[in-house]
């Protein structure tokens, strides 16, 4: 059985937090239709970025999926791991920042390079957190 989202044109998925108003999201549209893919966008119940991230992913028909929760975006593929993302940033504080979320999103898609300006790996994210746990121990 198929759970792809069902649209016109093949599109990445975005679901996001049902607490995030809607022009907060524009950012992201924008990038994405600056490289021409379109976006499908959903909202979710869900607070944890990374499931819901994974989530769209599956259910998108190009198998990117972004999920945006809070202060955090991921964007992910159908095939990684829920707790191993392709990208994580910060979402709603820079509007540029937010752009580059939905243009990376469609780079991905298309294969080209990505901006890393506003990016972070998970590796950059685990390795931050065990250099704080241990200065707390």
């Amino acid at each position: 059985m198929d759970r792809r989202i069902p649209t016109e044109r093949p599109s990445i998925a975005v679901l996001v937090h049902r607490d995030i108003a809607e022009e907060v999201l524009n950012p992201v549209r924008y990038g994405a239709e600056e490289e021409g893919v379109p976006i499908t966008l959903g909202r979710t119940d869900n607070q944890d970025a990374f499931a819901i991230a994974h989530q769209a992913a599956t259910q998108a028909q190009l198998d990117i999926g972004v999920g945006i929760s809070g202060h955090m975006a991921i964007i992910t593929t159908r095939r990684l791991p829920q707790n191993r993302p392709y990208l994580i940033t910060g979402f709603g504080v820079d509007p540029e920042a937010d752009r580059v979320i939905g243009a990376n999103a469609a780079r991905l898609v298309k294969r080209t390079p990505l901006g890393m300006k506003h990016f972070i790996s998970i590796h950059d994210v685990l390795r931050s957190a065990q250099t704080a746990l241990e200065n707390n121990v």
